[in-house]
């Protein structure tokens, strides 16, 4: 039985990697900042998800890994899923600076503090995922000569 948390599991691919793991029979920390979606998802598996309601990008982001941990009695799996890019055709700060913090500086931190974790512990494993507008764009930033907005697939691509 494997120990897994999943940053980022109130919904879309999260969401059923939670429901996967806790079908075989794994014990999994679901985390996300809806808790409303959290708490059906721990109602399905009563007895193999536990969760913790927070903004991966909030100062004490890694202060709320520490609990599920604590729940799970240990970790070997840690999954940074959390991330989300908004389509515009305009260039927007507040925009770009909330795409940077969680797709870049909320998976820094999440993925630090595994490697810290899993170092000390000698063994466990970080996976993350990613999108293919990374490698290929979207009409909001397609691979042309002409600049154009683009924050979702250059932060994607640095995870």
């Amino acid at each position: 039985m494997k120990k897994v948390i999943i940053i980022g599991a109130t919904s879309g691919i999260g969401r059923e990697l939670a429901r996967l793991y806790a079908e075989r029979g794994d014990l999994v920390g679901a985390t996300g900042r809806r808790n409303d979606l959290l708490y059906t998802l721990r109602l399905e598996f009563p007895n193999h998800i536990v969760t913790e309601c927070y903004d991966a990008t909030a100062p004490d982001a890694t202060d709320h890994l520490e609990s599920p941990v604590k729940k799970l009695g240990g970790l070997d799996i840690l999954i940074y899923n959390a991330g989300w890019g908004e389509l515009t055709d305009t260039l927007d700060y507040k925009i770009d600076k909330d795409t940077v913090d969680i797709n870049v500086n909320g998976f820094l931190e999440a993925i630090h503090f595994g490697w810290r974790y899993f170092s000390t512990q000698g063994h466990g494993h970080l996976a993350t995922t990613s999108s293919v507008a990374a490698n290929r764009g979207n009409r909001h930033s397609p691979p042309t000569a002409r600049p154009r907005p683009s924050r979702a697939p250059g932060s994607k691509a640095s995870t």
